[in-house]
């Protein structure tokens, strides 16, 4: 029996229950599909996603994520700080005004808009500006210790000492050790006597003769009239070597020296140098001068000169050209020696990342060129000075409450004669006791 023909209506219920039945899950399950995974994160978890984002300096990423919050959420506050906080890190700074304007003129009490709107004018040289918003935080948040910090911070760069102490000394009645606040509250306030301390420097080198020279300085640090002067007894003694020199252990080898920065204008100042010695194993005089500019944004220009005396005067030019970014400072150096047979030039350049505050730092240096660059305990410049130099430095400081110390490692590959080469190690501990008022 044809089994179709009997039953025609069969296939009926298939088509007009389950095929429905069907449709509909499978537009549930994808409609389901699609939220749980198109908006499987909140709005927060998004926020938190950029803010690392932003941490991590991918910023332009940050702010995809963080505008794609705000077209659903426009008041989301700390999602526009957050785009706030990229554009500054990006030099973006009329953008980020624009953004942190738009938070502020909302809601003016915003904790971390403030903060960000005194940093941006801060940053960018807008320091009454800066002032009127730090006031207005403080007007809020009384007791806050970053925020007195900045204010503190902002007028000591406008030149208003005395309240800049004043609100330092409320700082610090509030949180005594506060790292920042303490050591610019010693820079407004050093007293006569700044810091005092040793400094231990030991070169050492085997060609043509075995070198163990060491030099240990007795330092002391002063302030007059907000210029700092420095003053310096060296005794150097070259240990164990066969230099002629060493023939005289007897022999005290002394060094008297007096460094000078005189501060001419708030952009302007001076690096003044003197030294004498009636040792052979330093140069009998030493001085320097030296002008130093600092412009806007950071940046800093110096042009001078140094000059030795051993058995005949040796005198070159000196100039700089120097950048403060953030937490780093950059600086370009070249010195130009005159000779008769040939003109001597050394470059260097320095990179410093500063850490809790401007005394804590580590430092790296590069040095080319046909004479030395550091002239303190230079012994064999009339032979160095036409031959070439390759060198690294590096250096370390923190600030221990009342200590500074300074560690320092210095590599140089020598030509000491024509196509002969040595390696010249230097090491440095520098151990300052600051004096706070």
């Amino acid at each position: 029996m044809d089994y179709e023909k009997k039953h025609p209506d069969d296939k009926i219920p298939f088509i007009r229950y389950f095929l429905p039945a069907f449709l509909l899950i499978h537009l549930y399950f994808g409609v389901f599909v699609n939220i749980l995974y198109g908006q499987e994160r909140s709005l927060p978890e998004q926020f938190q996603e950029a803010r690392q984002l932003a941490y991590d300096q991918e910023t332009q990423e940050a702010r995809q994520i963080a505008y794609d919050i705000l077209s659903q959420d426009p008041d989301y506050h700390d999602v526009r700080v957050l785009i706030g906080r990229t554009l500054i890190w990006d030099e973006k700074h009329d953008s980020a005004r624009t953004e942190l304007k738009t938070v502020y003129e909302k809601m003016p009490t915003h904790y971390d808009c403030i903060h960000a709107l005194i940093d941006l004018e801060r940053w960018s040289d807008n320091f009454t500006k800066a002032l009127e918003y730090a006031n207005h935080g403080l007007e809020h948040y009384p007791n806050d210790v970053d925020m007195l910090y900045k204010k503190a911070d902002i007028l000591a760069e406008l030149g208003e000492d005395e309240p800049a102490s004043e609100t330092l000394e409320r700082l610090l009645t509030i949180k005594p050790g506060h790292k920042k606040g303490n050591v610019l509250y010693k820079e407004l306030n050093p007293g006569l006597l700044k810091q005092a301390g040793v400094v231990h420097r030991f070169s050492f080198f085997r060609k043509p003769w075995v070198k163990r020279w060491h030099v240990t300085s007795l330092r002391a640090d002063l302030n007059l009239k907000n210029s700092l002067f420095i003053g310096m007894i060296n005794y150097g003694r070259l240990v164990g070597s066969g230099h002629p020199y060493v023939d005289n252990p007897g022999k005290v080898n002394l060094q008297f020296q007096l460094d000078g920065y005189p501060r001419i204008t708030p952009s302007d100042y001076l690096y003044l140098n003197l030294a004498y010695s009636g040792s052979p194993l330093f140069p009998e005089q030493r001085y320097a001068a030296e002008w130093f500019h600092n412009f806007d944004k950071g940046y800093e220009l110096s042009g001078g000169f140094r000059g030795l005396k051993w058995n005949e005067p040796i005198f070159f030019y000196t100039g700089s050209a120097g950048l403060y970014f953030r937490d780093y400072w950059f600086a370009l150096r070249t010195y130009i020696t005159p000779e008769e047979r040939a003109t001597g030039h050394t470059y260097t350049l320095r990179a410093r990342r500063y850490l809790a505050t401007s005394d804590d730092y580590i430092g790296l240096k590069l040095e080319y060129g046909t004479s030395p660059e550091s002239l303190a305990y230079a012994v064999d410049f009339e032979e160095l000075n036409r031959l070439n130099t390759t060198g690294i430095h590096l250096e370390y400081q923190e600030n221990i409450k009342h200590w500074l110390i300074k560690l320092g490692l210095i590599y140089r590959n020598e030509e000491f004669m024509d196509n002969n080469f040595r390696d010249h190690i230097i090491t440095e501990l520098r151990i300052m006791y600051q004096f706070y008022n």
